[in-house]
């Protein structure tokens, strides 16, 4: 039961740049799906490679705000060691150790004067409780390039709830309150709580490079919009400019929206609400400025 007093939910997350609120969540919910969606959507390696690729920030903490590494510049060494590389493809030792010898000497490996120290401090103190002291020896060096083989992962389900609840949030503004009581708005509810109950080829993402979306949006930018096929609306969200999910949101034969966002990650100001007819004369105004400024015959 909202109260009017709600605290603003974000459909596609601020995180990735979208100041789009809506206040039809209660904030159970919003607490609830900040946990359960939001943060392993953000934590998704799909997402943090759209983010690295796209700078994507986290502009709240523009005070703070940090580059997002890419997931393919991090790996392990055939030695066990775990290596991230920065946008210049310089490796960073990011993990540590320390070795013994058949002759009972100590090697410590680290990425940092600091790392070693503090080992080789841990190294003493455990000598000394043995009444043994611990002499130190000539420090390396080494610039290397490594070898590192990383993993990449997506879990469909976890963009799947991230998509149901973004669809939820665009159809409590698009259409009238009954639609949230329709059984559209239950299917998009059953999708983000229950993982089990997403049907395998619900919200397949596509790329958007190649299609008809890419002429429409231009990376970084997200942005969402309502199309008819065949007896079903469909809501179309764009992410990054860069992939593509499309969601049965109406069966019930309710008119087409006509309202569309569209939003700036980099900038991100206003609720990013437009119209679909005013997103296409945004793409025709960019591809053609000379139509539009007077210039044509």
């Amino acid at each position: 039961m909202l109260t009017g007093t709600e605290k603003p939910e974000h459909p596609i997350q601020a995180a990735i740049g979208s100041s789009r609120e809506v206040f039809t969540f209660c904030d159970d919910c919003n607490r609830w799906a900040s946990k359960e969606i939001d943060q392993p959507f953000l934590n998704e390696d799909l997402i943090l490679e759209l983010r690295s690729r796209h700078d994507v920030r986290d502009v709240r903490h523009s005070g703070r705000a940090r580059r997002i590494p890419s997931p393919f510049l991090r790996g392990y060494t055939e030695d066990g060691f775990y290596v991230v590389a920065d946008d210049e493809g310089n490796p960073h030792l990011r993990s540590s150790r320390i070795e013994q010898g058949e002759d009972g000497e100590f090697f410590i490996t680290a990425g940092s004067e600091e790392e070693m120290e503090r080992l080789l401090n841990d190294l003493r103190l455990t000598a000394a409780l043995d009444g043994k002291t611990v002499d130190t020896g000539e420090s390396i060096l080494v610039e290397d390039r490594p070898m590192i083989t990383g993993r990449v992962t997506v879990r469909p389900w976890v963009l799947r709830r991230a998509i149901a609840k973004i669809a939820l949030a665009a159809g409590s503004v698009a259409y009238d309150e009954s639609w949230r009581l329709s059984d559209d708005a239950e299917r998009l509810r059953r999708w983000m709580r229950d993982k089990h109950a997403l049907p395998l080829g619900h919200c397949p993402f596509e790329q958007v490079k190649g299609s008809l979306l890419e002429e429409l949006v231009e990376p970084p930018h997200h942005a969402m919009f309502f199309r008819r096929r065949e007896s079903a609306t469909i809501l179309t969200i764009v992410l990054f400019g860069d992939i593509a999910f499309k969601v049965p949101i109406d069966t019930g034969g309710r008119a087409l929206p006509r309202i569309a966002w569209f939003l700036d990650p980099r900038r991100p100001r206003g609720n990013g609400q437009t119209t679909w007819t005013q997103l296409l004369t945004n793409v025709l105004r960019y591809r053609f400025p000379e139509e539009f400024s007077g210039g044509g015959a």
